[in-house]
């Protein structure tokens, strides 16, 4: 693969993206002061890295759609930009004065750039999102539990409310903590 195609080696070889989720995991937990053995450090810092290489698994598809996107039209205006100076120098030898379409161009591709971090923002906001959905889909699951706990609350809360709020620690208030 080599330096040419870093995102198919990315992709193919993330070895180095795992070491680098191993280390800041370890580095993370291995803080002054802890009370974490190394075997500790190492078992946590493991599940952080798997954590955050299924999080660099579920990005990897939606950023290289928009970086092939962004280098893409990138490109084509380049294209443009030289050929533009390869025309005006043309015109230039022959004595014409032809403008300078260069700020536009450039212009152009500075709209494509903030385009191109606009979408690598969404990607990050629809990931956020996703995992507001994968907490709302935890919840569902052990709604049952939940469930009964919020119907012991309501019943303590009722008891309270007639008791006049005698013991504000005790009832509801308590059980909820």
């Amino acid at each position: 693969m080599g330096n040419e195609t870093p995102l198919a080696e990315a992709l193919f070889f993330p070895i180095e993206a795992v070491w680098s989720f191993l280390d800041t995991a370890r580095n993370y937990f291995d803080t002054p002061g802890t009370t974490l053995s190394p075997e500790e450090i190492e078992k946590y810092s493991f599940n952080k890295a798997v954590d955050m290489f299924s999080i660099m698994l579920r990005t990897v598809q939606p950023r290289i759609l928009a970086t092939m996107t962004s280098i893409t039209e990138e490109t084509i205006n380049e294209w443009y930009r030289q050929e533009n100076e390869r025309f005006r120098e043309y015109y230039c030898l022959k004595g014409v004065i032809v403008p300078n379409n260069e700020p536009n161009i450039l212009k152009v591709r500075q709209g494509l750039i903030n385009d191109y971090k606009k979408d690598v923002n969404a990607v990050w906001e629809r990931l956020r999102k996703n995992d507001n959905g994968f907490q709302k889909m935890r919840f569902a699951e052990q709604y049952q539990i939940v469930f009964k706990h919020w119907d012991t609350i309501s019943l303590l809360f009722q008891e309270q409310e007639g008791l006049a709020g005698l013991c504000e620690n005790a009832g509801f208030r308590g059980y909820a903590r």
